[in-house]
């Protein structure tokens, strides 16, 4: 269970509107393409069709950094990324007119490789020579009929657990996802203390048609609030912001309201510590307004050491001119476990790991390529194994590091240095224990009527 849970999967995320069947020229909002996600377009060539054009460009300036150009009547591929390019041309047709075809664009997560398959066969691959984070739009032009356009994103593992110092006005947060068809059919966002009491429970539950809202005292569940209707559809994207408002937490899903919620008699909002996502959905985001921010130098003690199955979850945006930052796996002031340090530098980018023992700096690893890029956000992610430390950015594994020492003697993590990111979130967790948690909360609630 605990290696599902950091499996990134994918889900296919409709574009705004959702199902269409419409003439071209079509234009959909694709807010950048700098990281791992496929926009995939699936429709039918008309008779004698002559033209075919897909491009991502941004929509305010008008510049295209990606087009595909099939001409039906010269049997070849042109594909180029700046109007100075040379054309590369690659390929013969492989639409034929009057035929459904798909078209797939992939982009690896590694900024500049876009990966094109058809038929479920890859026909050629593109490399960009522009920031795609600029790409605002894509668009089709030509004589064709677009059925359906959408783009894949990767999933945020659950359960997610965010750390949090308070709930408190004007604070909201907005999560984003969609439920799939479980055992269990129900998932839960809550809010709960450090010493595990929950102060808000909001339980979306399929088999039962509500919504259960609830909090515990001594860890048993209190009255259950279900008025409100029930607004959720499996399979179908949700939106849920939690508004604190005064005394009260108001509840709004796809964007109108729904809910509120008086905490309990003694309960105190400023006590929540952690916010939990967990059940049996698709989490796509979570977000918090304003945004919080942790300061840099960060440090965070590890009890027991970072020992197999524990997790250190990052996430965080580099500075623009700043050169690198670094996680820091200290053992005490003379020896650090790994030092695992992003380089900005002006002609190369690389992502050092470095040791120290007794007193003396080594750097033993600098492969795995680079998936950090300054002004994007990343989720890094720290997990131990038996003899290794396991490293995945954005979902992909990036590298593996085999100590010198024991990774049971780290006594905490520091996160240096100033100023050279926003820094948003530190989560340091046990997978088992986490999910046991869970496991066992759920079944007190199903008990509960």
């Amino acid at each position: 269970m605990a290696t599902d849970l950091w499996i990134w999967r994918r889900q296919t995320v409709k574009m705004p509107q959702q199902s269409f069947e419409v003439s071209l020229p079509h234009k959909r909002p694709q807010n950048g393409y700098p990281t791992t996600q496929v926009l995939r377009i699936e429709g039918i060539l008309l008779e004698s069709a002559q033209k075919f054009d897909l491009l991502l460009k941004n929509g305010y300036t008008g510049q295209v950094y990606f087009r595909f150009d099939p001409l039906f009547n010269r049997r070849f591929i042109p594909r180029r990324n700046n109007r100075t390019d040379v054309i590369n041309q690659q390929g013969d047709l492989p639409f034929t007119s009057g035929k459904p075809f798909s078209l797939d664009l992939e982009s690896d997560g590694t900024i500049i490789t876009i990966r094109m398959h058809m038929r479920g066969e890859e026909i050629y691959e593109f490399v960009a020579h522009d920031n795609l984070k600029q790409v605002t739009s894509f668009e089709c032009n030509g004589d064709i009929l677009v059925h359906d356009a959408r783009r894949e994103t990767p999933l945020i593992p659950l359960p997610y657990l965010r750390p949090l110092q308070g709930f408190t006005p004007p604070e909201t947060i907005k999560v984003v996802g969609s439920a799939y068809d479980g055992p269990k059919k129900r998932f839960e966002v809550n809010l709960r203390t450090a010493e595990g009491e929950y102060l808000f429970s909001f339980l979306v539950d399929f088999a039962r048609n509500q919504v259960v809202r609830d909090s515990t005292k001594g860890k048993v569940w209190q009255i259950q609030e279900v008025d409100g209707g029930f607004p959720f559809q499996l399979g179908k994207f949700f939106t849920i912001d939690i508004i604190a408002d005064g005394k009260l937490l108001k509840m709004r899903v796809d964007g109108q309201p729904f809910c509120e919620f008086l905490p309990r008699e003694g309960d105190d909002m400023n006590n929540v510590s952690i916010l939990e996502v967990t059940g049996e959905v698709c989490l796509n985001s979570v977000t918090f307004f304003p945004e919080e921010k942790l300061k840099l130098p960060y440090e965070t003690q590890i009890d027991g050491g970072f020992t197999p199955d524990k997790r250190l979850r990052i996430v965080g945006t580099p500075k623009f001119g700043r050169g690198s930052f670094e996680v820091r796996f200290i053992i005490d002031e003379k020896n650090v476990l790994l030092d695992y340090q992003p380089y900005f530098e002006t002609y190369k980018h690389y992502v050092a790991r470095w040791v120290m023992q007794e007193g003396i700096w080594r750097m033993l690893e600098s492969d795995g390529g680079f998936p950090f890029e300054q002004g994007r956000q990343f989720e890094l992610d720290f997990r131990a194994k038996d003899k290794l430390i396991e490293v995945y950015v954005d979902g992909r594994r990036h590298c593996e590091f085999v100590p010198k020492d024991e990774v049971s003697k780290v006594t905490k993590v520091s996160i240096l240095p100033a100023d050279s990111m926003q820094l948003n979130t530190v989560v340091v967790g046990d997978v088992d224990i986490e999910a046991m948690k869970t496991a066992d909360r759920t079944v007190q609630k199903e008990g509960t009527t």
